[in-house]
């Protein structure tokens, strides 16, 4: 598993052998300090499952930056994320939303846990894999 408040964000262009349009995801960070004028609230701990870390490696460079900006926005807002498109709750505390439209599909699959304020990110990649 991958605490993000505990790593920096490092990405290496090509890697693993991918050819360059591809990213290798090392390690994500999410600056958690509060902009002045802001009301402080509660944050949540945003995770990666180890294979979801594993899946982002392989992922094209603009759906790391959207899956960089969701996990920001959980940390900050929440699990609930009816402002990201096709979002909707699978039940049982497992939310998804796509993070690249059109073909092939990238979504984000996620899981939360309420009594720790913790979520984790268990699937990243195309759609037809998911385990919605």
């Amino acid at each position: 598993m991958c605490d993000l408040d505990e790593i920096e964000n490092h990405i290496e262009v090509g890697g693993l052998g991918k050819p360059a349009g591809y990213c290798r995801l090392d390690l994500f960070k999410i600056d958690s300090a509060p902009k002045k004028g802001t009301l402080l609230s509660m944050t949540w701990t945003v995770t990666l499952h180890r294979k979801a870390e594993k899946q982002a490696a392989l992922l094209p460079r603009p759906v790391i930056a959207a899956l960089n900006e969701l996990m920001q926005n959980i940390k900050e807002s929440g699990p609930v994320r009816g402002d990201w498109p096709n979002y909707s709750k699978l039940g049982d505390g497992r939310h998804h939303c796509h993070l690249k439209k059109g073909k092939p599909t990238y979504v984000a699959v996620w899981s939360e846990d309420k009594g720790t304020i913790t979520v984790e990110v268990i699937y990243v990649g195309t759609h037809e894999k998911a385990p919605y």
